[in-house]
């Protein structure tokens, strides 16, 4: 999560990505609310609404997960940076 943090503070949003796919693949290293919330976050900060959208629609569902405030959060945020508010 660390790391994907500080991926997405430092503009690295790409890089933030592909460790999300990276955790994915692991067995031992199962995606949780905050690695995902940090996934969000460097959708935002990369304008990728549509990928947040993307993600939040079929991967959460997928990983079982339920979100919480701050996923609700991060994904209007998102949608915010690529102006399509009234999408969430």
């Amino acid at each position: 999560h660390t790391l994907m943090t500080a991926c997405e503070r430092s503009e690295q949003w790409a890089q933030s990505l592909n460790l999300y796919e990276d955790m994915r693949k692991m067995r031992e290293t199962k995606p949780d609310l905050v690695s995902f919330g940090a996934l969000l976050s460097s959708a935002e900060r990369g304008s990728l609404w549509e990928v947040a959208l993307q993600l939040y629609f079929e991967e959460l569902p997928h990983l079982q997960l339920k979100p919480n405030a701050a996923v609700h959060h991060s994904l209007m945020a998102a949608c915010a940076s690529g102006r399509r508010w009234e999408t969430v």
